[in-house]
C-alpha cells in the first residue's frame, strides 16, 4: 500500500497559468491526433474492420444530408439554450435527457393522438405548451426533493434518466406493438 501512495504522491496537478498559444495549439492538435490513433487501434483489434473504413462511413453519415446536419445542430443549439437557466442558478441538472425525452413523449402524444377536427397550428401549439410543462414537471420531482429532503439532485437527476428512459421505451413498444410506425 506505501508503494502505491508514494507513486501517486509524486505527481501533482497544477493550474498552468502561462503557456505560449502556440504550445497551447500543439497539445490539442496532439490530443486529436492521439485520439484518433488510439481509436484506429481499437477498430483495428476489436472489430478487425479498416478504421478508414469506419470514419468514412462515420462522416458519409454525417454530412451526406446537410438538412439532416443542419436539424440535428438545431437540436443540439436549442437542448443547450434549453439547460442555460439551470448552469447558471449553479443547480448542476444531469437530468436534461430525460426531460427532453418526456417532453418529446408529451410532443409524439399530441402528434398521435390529437383529434382531426383540430387545425396544424393548434396541435403544434399543444405539442409545444405539453413538451414544456412536461419538461418542467419532470424537473422539479429532483428539486423538491431537494429542497424538502436535501436529495443529492446530480445522482436523483441521472436516476430519473433512467426513468424517462424506461417510460418512452414502453411507449414506444406499446405503439409498434399494435400499429406499424414508419419512421424516416
Amino acid at each position: 500500500m506505501n508503494k502505491i501512495k508514494q507513486f501517486f504522491s509524486s505527481f501533482s496537478i497544477i493550474s498552468r497559468t502561462e503557456m505560449s498559444t502556440k504550445k497551447a495549439l500543439l497539445i490539442r492538435i496532439g490530443s486529436f491526433v492521439l485520439t484518433f490513433l488510439i481509436a484506429m487501434l481499437l477498430c483495428s483489434l476489436i472489430i478487425k474492420r479498416n478504421y478508414f473504413s469506419i470514419i468514412g462511413v462515420l462522416f458519409k453519415g454525417a454530412f451526406s444530408r446537410p438538412t439532416k446536419l443542419i436539424m440535428d445542430a438545431c437540436l443540439l443549439l436549442g437542448f443547450g439554450v434549453a439547460i442555460i437557466p439551470a448552469f447558471k442558478m449553479k443547480y448542476w441538472n444531469m437530468g436534461a435527457n430525460g426531460q427532453v425525452l418526456m417532453g418529446c413523449l408529451a410532443a409524439i402524444y399530441w402528434m398521435l393522438h390529437a383529434p382531426e377536427s383540430l387545425p396544424d397550428g393548434v396541435v403544434i401549439l399543444l405539442m409545444l405548451v405539453s413538451a414544456v410543462l412536461c419538461g418542467i414537471i419532470w424537473a422539479a420531482i429532483p428539486a423538491i426533493f431537494k429542497a424538502l429532503f436535501n436529495t443529492n439532485e446530480t445522482l436523483f437527476t441521472l436516476m430519473m434518466n433512467y426513468i424517462a428512459i424506461g417510460i418512452v421505451n414502453h411507449f414506444c413498444y406499446k405503439e409498434t406493438k399494435y400499429q406499424k410506425i414508419n419512421i424516416g
